[in-house]
């Protein structure tokens, strides 16, 4: 099994500091093939040829050399703190695990912390907030599983954090979500200053950070061998419709006839959700809830898919964008009506 951390050292020292991290963490160890060790993967020439690859393929890079040799290996790769993996340093000794890249967002941070305690060592923490004991809003939004955007916007807030001041939030939280630093109202009384807003709406705010609750499902049906990028786009179409934002959806649904269907999985892929399937029984329960439809009827014996499949896969759902059909691809919406931070709610944001 592929971990989510590769360790990489290019000296003996290091090496023998990788392996003993990798007995305490699941993490793939990368070593310079004249170091010889079989239990860990190797790579010959220069590793900032190979190093690139593992920027890609992983989620945190712990690299047991000097800090200047990472920082002009990972220079050229960056593109944005809400992609870029996490990147941890470590000395040889294993004393100081200095967390350097993307320590909020990528989880640096974290990982800098359970590497110290792996190996005995101090882990080190620059980032503002941090430092005065304050939660960002970006690590509020990962522990709370909301998605956060748009990303220009986080730095204002997290300053003000650091600088001792507080962050207004309007919108609904789960009873004591917030630590200090954060004055939290509900969304009716919002009047457009410049906040931190919970919703999963599109409002006019360029200003504001929004913290995005996953409370939308969406349904579709579509004709066999129908393209993931045109699915996706008409899933995307009745969001927008909606006045709702994508980075609010929750799961993509139809129903299980269309399984098979490499379309709905690439969908998926597309929108960043997970793809579930109802039989037609369980689409047959949710009749009375929707306009039917006589010719999918026809086509599989059951009333409609997209509406029915949205329902289904919300929790106390409600429908909030009725079927809409574009390019021959049906799609629509629900609500989870139930509180989205329930225990079984919270999930990753990305």
């Amino acid at each position: 099994m592929k971990a989510e951390g590769a360790c990489v050292a290019l000296t003996p020292g290091g090496r023998e500091t990788a392996l003993r991290l990798a007995r305490e963490m699941l993490v793939d160890v990368y070593l310079p093939a004249k170091l010889g060790v079989p239990a860990a993967g190797t790579f010959d020439g220069p590793l900032q040829e190979f190093f690139p690859r593992l920027f890609r393929e992983y989620r945190a890079l712990i690299c047991i050399m000097a800090t200047g040799i990472v920082v002009r290996m990972v220079a050229p790769l960056l593109e944005s703190k809400g992609s870029d993996p996490a990147v941890v340093v470590v000395d040889e000794g294993g004393r100081f695990a200095v967390s350097l890249l993307s320590g909020h967002l990528g989880g640096a941070n974290r990982w800098a912390a359970r590497v110290a305690t792996a190996l005995g060592g101090q882990a080190v923490i620059t980032t503002a907030t941090d430092t005065v004991g304050r939660e960002g809003v970006d690590l509020l939004a990962q522990r709370l599983g909301l998605t956060l955007e748009p990303l220009r916007c986080l730095k204002r807030f997290n300053a003000l954090l650091a600088a001792g001041e507080e962050v207004p939030v309007y919108g609904d939280l789960p009873p004591g979500a917030t630590g200090a630093g954060y004055r939290v109202h509900p969304l009716g009384e919002w009047r457009g200053e410049t906040a931190v807003l919970v919703t999963e709406r599109k409002l006019d705010a360029p200003d504001c950070l929004f913290l995005r609750p996953r409370v939308l499902a969406a349904g579709t049906g579509f004709r066999r061998g129908t393209a993931g990028e045109k699915i996706a786009a008409a899933v995307s179409a009745a969001v927008e419709e909606g006045g709702f934002s994508a980075a609010s959806l929750r799961v993509l649904a139809s129903v299980d006839l269309k399984r098979d269907d490499r379309g709905i999985w690439e969908a998926g892929e597309i929108l960043r959700v997970p793809v579930e399937f109802f039989s037609r029984g369980e689409i047959e329960t949710r009749d009375g809830e929707f306009v039917p439809s006589a010719w999918v009827k026809k086509a599989i014996g059951v009333n409609g898919v997209c509406e029915p499949a949205a329902l289904l896969a919300g929790r106390k759902a409600r429908m909030v964008v009725p079927k809409r059909t574009s390019g021959g691809v049906t799609a629509a919406v629900a609500r989870d009506e139930s509180p989205w931070w329930g225990s079984d709610r919270a999930e990753p944001a990305t």
